[in-house]
C-alpha cells in the first residue's frame, strides 16, 4: 500500500514536460545543515517500533528504489532532497480506520527541506493485513 500526499506547494519546471510544473522543485543547492534534522524527520517511535533507517538523499534515488517500474509521480523534482525513513511495527494502522498491518515496514519520504510528507509505502506480507469491522 502506498499513500502520496496531498497538499503540496511550491512550483518548478519539469524538465521532462516543460509544460507541466512541479510542486517541488529541486534544491539540492540548499546545504545539509539548512535542511531539517534528521530526528525530526524520524519523528517519535512508540513502543517496540524500530529504525531500520534515515538517510538523506534525492527524490530520483527513493522512487527508483521504492516506486514501482510505470509509476508515474511526476510533481516532484527528481533533485529534491528527503529523507527516506524506514521503520518496522508490529502493528500500523493505515488505510480505512481499523485497518491495521501486523510486522509492517513504513517507508516515507520526509521533504528535508520542509518536513512535509510526501510519500508512505507500507509493507506487510498478505497474512498480516487485517481489515477493519467496517470494511469486511
Amino acid at each position: 500500500m502506498f499513500l502520496p500526499t496531498g497538499a503540496i506547494s511550491n512550483y518548478g519546471i519539469n524538465k521532462q514536460n516543460p509544460d507541466k510544473e512541479f510542486f517541488r522543485k529541486g534544491n539540492k543547492h540548499i546545504p545539509p545543515g539548512q535542511l531539517i534534522q534528521k530526528e525530526r524527520a524520524i519523528g517519535r517511535l512508540r513502543g517496540k517500533d524500530k529504525l531500520k533507517k534515515a538517510e538523506l538523499g534525492d527524490w530520483k534515488k527513493f522512487k527508483e528504489r521504492n516506486l514501482s517500474s510505470g509509476t508515474q509521480v511526476e510533481i516532484i523534482d527528481p533533485d529534491r532532497q528527503l529523507w527516506e525513513v524506514e521503520t518496522e511495527h508490529e502493528s500500523f494502522e493505515a488505510g480505512r480506520p481499523g485497518d491495521v498491518y501486523k510486522n509492517a515496514t513504513v517507508t516515507r519520504a520526509v521533504d528535508a527541506e520542509t518536513g512535509e510528507l510526501l510519500y508512505v509505502k507500507v509493507s506487510a506480507a498478505p497474512n498480516d493485513f487485517v481489515p477493519s469491522a467496517t470494511s469486511k
